[in-house]
């Protein structure tokens, strides 16, 4: 079994990642002074929940984001090792 994926193509799945998280973070806060008549405590607390869970959301787009790059600049570098490894092997009389 073996896996190969592009540098290019880990670099489009962390902008996903980002772009996500900047579109949860570009939704906004929850609007102040919410009147809702005698449930207008319940849809305060609703909406604090909901932006408190908005945040988690984009924070986790944006680790996730750090880790594919950090995952993909381990690849690229472990792939050009292998690669610098390989080409010594062409220098050995045969």
């Amino acid at each position: 079994m073996s896996t190969e994926v592009s540098l290019s193509t880990l670099a489009s799945i962390a902008s996903g990642l980002e772009s996500g998280a900047q579109a949860v973070e570009g939704v906004g806060a929850a609007p102040s002074g919410v009147d809702a008549g005698v449930m207008t405590a319940f849809i305060s607390s609703l909406m604090s929940t909901l932006t408190s869970s908005a945040a988690g959301v984009s924070e986790g787009l944006s680790a996730a984001a750090a880790e594919v790059r950090a995952g993909a600049t381990a690849y690229g570098e472990t792939d050009a090792s292998a690669q610098t490894g390989f080409q010594s092997y062409r220098n050995v009389p045969r």
